[in-house]
């Protein structure tokens, strides 16, 4: 649980990172503080520093939470090609709190240029590739299962009939 909160809470800050460096360049409309504040007060209020470190807080919360989902995944389905599985919680991720979330009105910020959503998207997938490594990278061994699911051992190619219990 721990590794968890801690691959997302390591991801969210690395996906902040890229974005104040983009959003300083101008490739970006806003930084996450902005947009995860504006779903509990005005944009207006947000200008003041405090405001926006209520709205990163709440950022790198809903993002250390999301690393708690990829290590449960990892549990269930194994290590193993950690990267695409990162990279696809990451999209998922994005497709519901940026797409749906606009729509139903989740934020009262809403970015309007179309680079500001291709940055959202690499912003995420800068999320979901950092979390699924330090998730593997910290956690111990025996903690996800390595084996696949197709694997077959050499006994029960030779033997078929051959069940082997673990």
């Amino acid at each position: 649980m721990v590794v968890g909160l801690l691959g997302g809470l390591i991801g969210a800050l690395s996906m902040d990172l890229s974005n104040f460096i983009l959003w300083r360049n101008n490739k970006t409309e806003g930084l996450y503080g902005h947009l995860a504040g504006s779903m509990i007060m005005r944009p207006g209020k947000l200008k003041q520093g405090k405001n926006f470190i209520v709205g990163e807080i709440l950022h790198v919360t809903v993002g250390s939470v999301i690393g708690l989902i990829l290590t449960a995944v990892f549990r269930v389905f194994g290590k193993d090609h950690y990267f695409i599985k990162g990279g696809f919680l990451a999209t998922v991720t994005w497709g519901f709190l940026y797409n749906f979330g606009q729509k139903m009105n989740f934020y009262r910020l809403k970015p309007h240029l179309t680079k500001s959503s291709y940055a959202s998207i690499l912003h995420h997938l800068i999320y979901g590739l950092v979390t699924s490594k330090v998730i593997v990278f910290f956690a111990d061994p025996n903690m996800f299962s390595s084996k696949k699911s197709n694997e077959v051992s050499y006994e029960q190619e030779v033997n078929p009939n051959l069940s082997i219990v673990e």
